[in-house]
């Protein structure tokens, strides 16, 4: 869990990913996937392709690694859309979210899908509605509401 009484800071030596180059793809969805579980990324990856949304899209597989990712694109192109899982192993959704919340306005922005396991979720904490949350997706992941939203956004850059 998040220690929330001291700011986090974040090693900048080692990241388990790149930050891609858009220079000649500004006009696709620059999509981040924040999911540990094999199987599901698969799946979304297969209903995002399936919008057939022109996009870019990255993963981070571990809740720790969200904020130095966002971090490094500032640098480059921040995402157009944050698909989040909640049930992550080593820092929870609720977690990237408060970090979100308390980020720098640019990563604040940044339209956020839930994508969860758990049944009959419906519940936000308070302090979440200032994030541009577009929408809760339970898993299996329908193509229909991952079209929505990446259409939303689309016509929201």
């Amino acid at each position: 869990m998040l220690d929330r009484s001291i700011p986090t800071t974040y090693r900048q030596d080692f990241l388990p990913f790149t930050v891609p180059l858009m220079a000649d793809n500004d006009n696709l969805i620059n999509i981040l996937m924040v999911e540990d579980n094999d199987s599901d990324s698969v799946l979304a990856t297969q209903r995002i392709n399936a919008t057939h949304i022109p996009h870019n899209l990255q993963r981070v597989t571990r809740g720790d690694d969200v904020m130095p990712y966002l971090k490094n694109c500032l640098q480059t192109r921040l995402p157009d859309v944050i698909f989040l899982d909640l049930g992550l192993p080593d820092s929870d959704g609720f977690d990237i979210l408060q970090e979100l919340a308390m980020a720098p306005s640019m990563m604040r922005a940044i339209p956020i899908a839930i994508m969860t396991g758990w049944k009959n979720f419906d519940y936000l904490p308070s302090y979440f509605h200032a994030l541009p949350i577009y929408g809760c997706l339970n898993k299996p992941l329908q193509i229909d509401k991952m079209e929505a939203i990446l259409s939303k956004v689309t016509l929201l850059r």
